[in-house]
């Protein structure tokens, strides 16, 4: 045999032995279930959306020890992701080559509760559970309601990956109405470790009457750092917006000062910002590239929501501007009645 063929050799041995070695320590998951779209609902199940549910009782560190059937918590400095220190990689391992379809039998219990936007519990919420399982069709679906103190569970199940849908007429529903819930892959960040003291949250915001509200959009000029627009809110409120930085890289500083003349506001994040608070206003902020944003905005966009308090009555603010522009959009809902509800027919921002 030549020397050439004996280098190939040894080189295509070396190869394959350090591929299979990296494929024994892969974390990839094992046969991804792809999303089902559901009948009357167009959007499949995300397996990264939990903005809807509090994370009070989910993992966040991503590390977990084999305890059972589930998984226990490891110490808080253990890091998400793939680590093949952990010791659970090795049960892993020996459970998948024992079955390979392991994954979707773990077992699923839920527990959850509905509560409105004044954390008092909501009765009568619909709750739609989906799950991927064995099943031929692999999903199952079950369905149940919130009770009086607003709670509803799940138990005795067995799958990989659960969606929580909610719903309930006359009420608006946070984040689209779902939340997604790992019960077999330790390593992502929605793995679910069910506890019936501790339920999962889940809030809507009830409906008020429609109001007369009072629309404004405009564009206003800012050409420079220091340069003042005004908005009036009503015939006694104004809201002085000032430029204090405009540069364009993301590193650098932005940042507008608004000041109001017969009233007050306070920031929001509120997914459905239908009625003012009583009280906490300010006459003055400031906003830069740190304070919070809506989550739909386009991340070429800062500014902010605002409640506003004007002389004769409430109304919201939005803010947005493109950093190193010359101009903001300023749209602003009044209701001039003297009433906190900002409920309206009139299209949102």
């Amino acid at each position: 045999m030549s020397n050439r063929r004996i280098i190939f050799l040894a080189v295509f041995a070396g190869a394959l032995f350090l591929a299979v070695l990296w494929w024994w320590n892969s974390p990839t998951p094992f046969k991804p279930s792809a999303p089902k779209t559901i009948a009357g609902n167009s959007s499949p199940i995300q397996t990264n959306s939990q903005s809807l549910a509090s994370t009070t009782n989910q993992n966040t560190s991503g590390s977990y020890s084999w305890q059972g059937d589930t998984y226990a918590p490891l110490p808080a400095d253990r890091k998400p992701g793939y680590d093949p220190s952990l010791p659970q990689w090795a049960e892993w391992r020996r459970r998948r080559k024992a079955d390979s379809n392991f994954e979707w039998k773990m077992p699923i219990n839920f527990w959850g509760k509905v509560v409105d936007q004044n954390d008092q519990p909501v009765r009568g919420a619909k709750i739609r559970f989906q799950w991927t399982d064995l099943s031929p069709s692999g999903t199952t679906e079950k369905f149940t309601e919130s009770d009086g103190q607003g709670l509803f569970s799940l138990i005795n199940e067995k799958g990989k990956n659960m969606g929580v849908y909610l719903s309930k007429s006359k009420y608006h529903v946070v984040d689209k109405g779902r939340a997604s819930f790992e019960y077999a892959a330790f390593f992502e960040p929605h793995y679910h470790e069910p506890d019936s003291k501790k339920p999962v949250i889940f809030r809507l915001v009830k409906k008020q009457a429609n109001e007369p509200l009072v629309r404004t959009e405009q564009e206003v000029k800012l050409p420079q750092i220091g340069s003042v627009a005004t908005v009036e809110l009503d015939a006694s409120t104004t809201i002085e917006i000032k430029l204090l930085a405009n540069e364009i890289n993301p590193d650098q500083p932005w940042s507008v000062q608004l000041t109001t003349s017969g009233g007050g506001l306070q920031a929001t994040m509120d997914e459905f910002p239908v009625e003012a608070p009583a009280g906490g206003y300010q006459s003055s902020t400031i906003v830069d590239r740190k304070s919070p944003r809506q989550p739909n905005w386009s991340g070429l966009h800062q500014g902010g929501m605002f409640y506003v308090k004007t002389a004769s009555g409430y109304g919201r603010l939005e803010l947005r501007m493109i950093t190193g522009k010359d101009w903001a959009r300023v749209t602003t809902y009044v209701n001039p009645s003297g009433s906190r509800n900002l409920e309206s027919d009139l299209t949102s921002p």
